[in-house]
């Protein structure tokens, strides 16, 4: 009787040993392609949603591959966050642990173990830019777009399609490089209610984008943008999604991990929290015909 008790004690306390280990929190690394504030707010956003134990932060921009390599497997690292394209770079190099990645514009994944690396993507549909346009500027018909096919080629497509769905016209001019694009937008003139300005690494730097600002002021037409900060440097409006929602996103892809398993997929998530910010002083000084409920309803620069 005795050694039964012993047996069935023995029983119930392997299980729960084996339960507690189960259910010790995921041990995450966080690699940061370098020590900014964006990034910094993604990674507060993941720890608050993530329920997980960071068990180091690591800066790929400042440390030795080795130092890094050492410090992931010393950590007993169930999963890597890794916050932009450099630090996605570095953590693929892991190829026994899963990934999670935000901050990265534009991931490209092409080589990589079925399931391990998965994320919260930058990129906001061309369906959502165009009915926040048209919702907040009514009076828009034709709409300019600048861009580089090999970046924005099937976004700025599947843009048309659905200019198209809302009685609208794309104005398309293309471009190769960056020389091109003053020119590209100075042949809009007169052509375009609205311009919209993509994040494609071939059209928009600090030049262009002055440029696309005098061009708006010059001919009285809204600059539509990607970004909060262009919105507060005088684009009229914009779409943002905040570091702080993109790591929280990928904190809750990372929470619904249990123990060292492989995250279902590769998959990649669009951003969840999409808001339209404008420029109050810059709409008003364009005379823009607006929607004053949308407007009202809007994130507001000064």
């Amino acid at each position: 009787m005795f050694r039964k008790i012993s047996l069935i004690t023995a029983v119930l306390v392997l299980f729960l040993t084996w339960g507690i280990a189960f259910a010790e929190p995921l041990r995450v690394v966080v690699l940061k392609s370098s020590d900014i504030a964006p990034y910094n707010e993604a990674v507060e956003g993941f720890k608050k949603s993530c329920g997980c134990v960071i068990s180091e932060v690591l800066h790929t921009d400042s440390e030795e591959d080795a130092e890094i390599k050492g410090k992931v497997l010393e950590r007993r690292t169930g999963l890597i966050f890794a916050v932009g394209g450099d630090a996605l770079s570095h953590a693929m190099k892991f190829s026994s642990l899963p990934v999670v990645y935000s901050m990265v514009p534009n991931p490209g994944l092409p080589d990589i173990s079925p399931g391990r690396v998965s994320g919260v993507s930058m990129h906001i549909p061309p369906e959502k830019y165009l009915s926040s346009m048209l919702d907040l500027f009514p009076s828009v018909r034709r709409i300019g777009v600048v861009y580089d096919q090999k970046n924005s080629g099937p976004f700025v497509k599947e843009a048309e399609r659905f200019a198209k769905k809302r009685g609208v016209t794309l104005v398309m001019k293309q471009v190769t490089r960056p020389g091109d694009v003053l020119s590209a937008i100075d042949s809009l003139k007169q052509r375009v209610d609205l311009l919209w300005m993509l994040p494609d690494v071939t059209v928009v730097n600090s030049e262009t984008f002055k440029y696309m600002l005098g061009f708006s002021f010059e001919h009285g037409l809204p600059l539509f943008t990607f970004a909060r900060k262009y919105v507060e440097m005088g684009a009229a409006a914009g779409l943002n999604v905040s570091p702080y929602d993109m790591g929280s996103q990928a904190g809750e892809m990372a929470g619904g991990m249990t123990g060292y398993l492989d995250i279902p997929g590769p998959f990649r998530v669009d951003p969840k929290n999409v808001r339209l910010m404008v420029n109050d002083k810059i709409i008003r000084k364009l005379g823009s015909a607006v929607n004053e409920e949308v407007l009202r309803g809007a994130g507001h620069v000064r």
